[in-house]
This record gives structure tokens, sequence and C-alpha cells, in this order.
């Protein structure tokens, strides 16, 4: 019922849209009734997984996942009641817990030492683990002498100095299920080697300590030269301001430099833009004032003083078609030729509909103004043409931009409505 209703409000709202006449793209249509199937087709799903699909035997997680929660529907009559059931995943048997066990031991075996060659001559920290086998098996450890070794298989060199190498034993206390084993084996602590990190750091630290309880009442504290007959030199680390600094100016200096040439570029459309709605007009004044019988330079004049006098009058901002057409009609004044003014105009726009204006007025003082009037009639329909087309194109521009947040919104459906089910079927 609902599925019916909510199909029969998105028919309707198309219905009202092509009614007012507004232009709906076939991208947006399709996406719409994309997500419209996409939710018809989830929903006989669900319907079927709830109802057909359902025998009432529910699937229990697997061994050590978390607990199943099912929103289900039981009925007792003629009545219907929505109940929570909790399902605990499986429990191991006897023998899983067994071979468990004893895939932890050897997973212990492997990984314990850490890096160290083995377990005859441990110099670096251990790796003791918390949980075993995908966390099966839970260990805690302990050591024959915990002074040497902490819980964590940190290794105490000041102490185990005294009494390296020593031999102590690990024991890790395993437990998986209602099983628990103890697995103790020994190991060896030797200290560890200068050309190790562990090594280095300790020898080092204890130089360093030695040498600043050399002489305590001193001014100064003489850091060590040689280390184990290894040379040392010492230096500060070296303040990175001044190479950030430099790379602050090196990337503001390219995003201005970026920057300037994303202005110029959008002025620069900007412009061909607004000489392209100029085009039409002009070209449309032009040709009414030919046809008159008036020349063109004349008629520039006078296209270029009723655009003055509406500026005047009506305070609106400068039109580069215009302008261009005032900076043709100063030239003539000052005395350039008719030719040169003209073929003027095309250069200074580097518009092409005002490049082949140029050329067809050129032409006409070349060859004689006999046809000139009907190429300016033909000029101005195909700009008038090509105005509708432009404001056509900005209209399928702006509903193409409506797609990404539609994109964005069907995305938003698909996780509401398949999250729920992709989640039920991995419980």
């Amino acid at each position: 019922m609902a599925f019916g209703i909510i199909v029969a409000m998105t028919v309707a709202a198309g219905v009202m849209a092509w009614k007012k006449g507004i232009s709906l793209e076939k991208k947006t249509v399709g996406l719409v009734l994309l997500i419209e199937a996409l939710g018809i087709g989830l929903g006989f799903y669900d319907h079927w997984q709830s109802h057909t699909g359902f025998t009432g035997v529910l699937q229990r997680p697997e061994v050590g996942g978390p607990e199943k929660k099912e929103e289900l529907i039981v009925q007792v009559g003629d009545t219907e009641e929505a109940f929570s059931v909790s399902v605990s995943p499986r429990k191991l048997t006897e023998e899983e817990a067994k071979q468990c066990l004893e895939k932890a031991k050897r997973e212990i075996d492997s990984g314990f030492i850490g890096t160290n060659a083995s377990v005859q001559e441990i110099s670096t920290a251990l790796a003791p683990q918390r949980n075993y086998v995908g966390g099966l098996v839970r260990a805690s450890w302990d050591y024959s002498d915990p002074m040497l070794v902490s819980t964590d298989g940190v290794i105490d060199y000041g102490k185990l100095q005294e009494k390296a190498p020593a031999s102590i034993y690990a024991t890790a206390r395993l437990s998986c299920a209602k099983l628990e084993e103890i697995y103790t084996f020994p190991i060896c602590l030797v200290m560890p080697k200068i050309t190790t990190a562990e090594g280095f750091a300790y020898y080092l630290g204890k130089a360093v300590s030695a040498a600043n309880e050399e002489n305590p009442t001193d001014i100064a504290v003489k850091l060590p030269r040689v280390l184990q007959e290894e040379k040392l030199s010492w230096s500060k680390k070296v303040d990175n301001r001044g190479i950030m600094v430099t790379l602050l100016g090196l990337v503001s200096g390219i995003g201005i430099v970026f920057g300037r040439a994303e202005e110029e570029r959008r002025k620069k459309l900007l412009g061909q833009k607004a000489l392209s709605a100029d085009y039409p007009d002009i070209v449309s004044a032009l040709s009414l004032y030919v046809s008159a019988g008036i020349t063109v330079r004349s008629s520039f004049g006078r296209i270029f003083a009723g655009y003055m006098d509406r500026k005047r009058r009506s305070g609106i901002r400068d039109r580069p078609g215009y302008e261009a057409i005032g900076r043709v009609v100063r030239q003539m004044e000052d005395g350039v030729g008719e030719k040169a003014a003209y073929a003027a105009l095309g250069r200074m726009t580097g518009h092409k509909d005002f490049s082949k204006l140029s050329m067809m007025l050129t032409k006409h003082l070349k060859h004689g103004s006999t046809q000139l009037a009907n190429q300016l009639e033909k000029e101005e329909a195909q700009a008038f043409e090509a105005r509708k087309l432009a404001a056509r194109t900005l209209g399928e521009e702006a509903s193409t931009k409506l797609l990404v947040p539609m994109l964005m919104l069907l995305s938003v459906v698909i996780v509401i409505l398949v999250a729920p089910a992709m989640f039920n079927m991995t419980m």
C-alpha cells in the first residue's frame, strides 16, 4: 500500500511538472525512476524475507562473534505483536576447544620471542599476547623472575646486567571455553648488543647518566664522545621554521600565480559571454539603420550614442560589445579610415561573431553595399537563434548540476534501504 502511494505521488509530481511546462532532462527522469524501482524491488525482497522466506529458524553467529538481535513479528490468532529475539553465538565443543589450545601453543612458539633469534638468546622485548586463535583463547603471562621481565615482555636491562645470562621460565595460562591449560617453557635472557636499537639506547642512556652524575657541581655536563669503542658526535636538532616559512612562500606564490591565471580566465570567459549577449542587439540595430539607407559609419555612431544615452539615464553597467563599437567610432573621428577601424573591431574583441561582422563590413567597403542589408538581416536571424541556443544550453547545464545533489540523495537512500538488509545477512 505504501509503495503504491509513493509511486502515485511521484507520477503526479511528474504530470504536474509536464502540465506547467517545466522541462525535465531524460537523465533526471531516469534517475528518479531508478530510485523508485530500487525501492520497490527492495520492498518486495524484504517482504519475501519476512514472510515466505522465513521459516522460524534463526542462524547463530559464528564462534566468537557478537550476539545477534532480530526484530520479529509474532502472530497469535488475529493479533500481531512485535518481539525482539537475541541469539547468542555458537559455543565451541570440547574437541574444538582442545584444538584451539594446541593452535594457541603453536602461535606462542612462533611469535612469543618477537625479533629475537631463539628462546636461548633473548636480548630484546618479548611479544606475549592476551588473545590467540582469533580471540578464542585467552592468555595471562608470568615469569619465574618477574624482576627481570614485565608481564608485557619488556626486559629490565639494569637488573639483568647483574645476572646475565639469566635462565628463567615463561608461563602462559591458557583458557578456551571451559578448558584451561598451563604452558611453561624456558628462555634465556642476555644483554643486548650495542648494534641493536635496544642495546644502543640502554648503553647510551647509562653513559649519559654517568656523565650527568660525575661532577654535579659543574655548570655544564660533558656528553660522552666514545661508547664501547664507537665514536659519538653530538648535535642539536635543527629547527625547521626556516624551511616551513620558505615552503609557505613557495606555496603562496604558486597559489597566487594560479589564482591570477584562473581569475583572468574567468574574466575573459565572462567578457566573451557578455560580447555574445550584446552581439544580436548590435547586429539588429545595424541592420535596421542600413535598411533605412543610413551609412554604416553613421549607424555605428547612432548605436553608440543610444548606448551612452541609456547608460546615463538608467545607470547600466559597461557592455563590452557597445564599448568596442564606441572605440571604432572614436577611431574614425580621429581620422582612421573606415576599413582599418572595422578591421580593428574583430581584433579588439577577440570574438568570432564580431570578427565575422568585421570581415563583412570591410568586404562591403571593397565591393559595395548592394547585398549588405540582406547579409545583416541573415546575420541578425542567426545571432538571435544562437542566443536561444545559448539560453537552452544554460538551462540544461543548470539541470545537470542538479544531478549531483540527486546522486547524493540516491546514495543516502541506498544506504538507508540496503544497510539493514546487509547487516541482517552478515549477522
